[in-house]
Order: structure tokens, then C-alpha cells, then sequence
């Protein structure tokens, strides 16, 4: 098996390069490539879980919208303590 830091690698790869494909055929374009079991279960699990408009390499934003947005509406809690925290 390859070092877990080159397979990472090949993950993000075969991830931005699969997001590229047709969703159609993206699963005959991941058979066709040359990686490990693992790796191309771990990449078909991220193109699983990945909403639409969810980050790939061409530069689209990662949670569009954001999965629990910001509010700071009075800014009387930053930097003040929450709990034992």
C-alpha cells in the first residue's frame, strides 16, 4: 500500500479530476484510472458527500451557502468566554 501522505495526494487528484467529468461518467472514468481500492473508495465517498457547488479545483466556493452562517449581530460575545472554555 502507498504512504498515506502520497495517497491523500492521489485522492485530491482523482477528486478534482473526476469532479470535471460528467456525473454520468464519472464512475467509468474512476475505473479506468490506475489507484488503489482504498483511494478510489475514499474518492467516490467525497463525490458522495459533495453538495452541489461544493469546493473542487476550478476555484467554486466550499459550502455554498455556508452550512451555519455568521452572526454577530450585537459583537457584545467576541472574545468573551463560553462555559469552562
Amino acid at each position: 500500500m502507498t504512504e498515506p501522505s502520497n495517497s491523500w495526494a492521489q485522492v485530491r487528484e482523482l477528486y478534482a479530476q473526476a469532479r470535471q467529468q460528467a456525473a454520468e461518467q464519472r464512475e467509468t472514468w474512476l475505473q479506468a484510472q490506475r489507484a488503489s481500492p482504498e483511494v478510489l473508495d475514499e474518492v467516490r465517498s467525497l463525490l458522495a458527500h459533495a453538495p452541489p457547488g461544493s469546493a473542487d479545483e476550478t476555484g467554486d466556493p466550499f459550502l455554498t451557502p455556508p452550512a451555519a452562517p455568521w452572526e454577530d449581530t450585537d459583537g457584545d460575545r467576541l472574545g468573551q468566554r463560553l462555559g469552562d472554555w
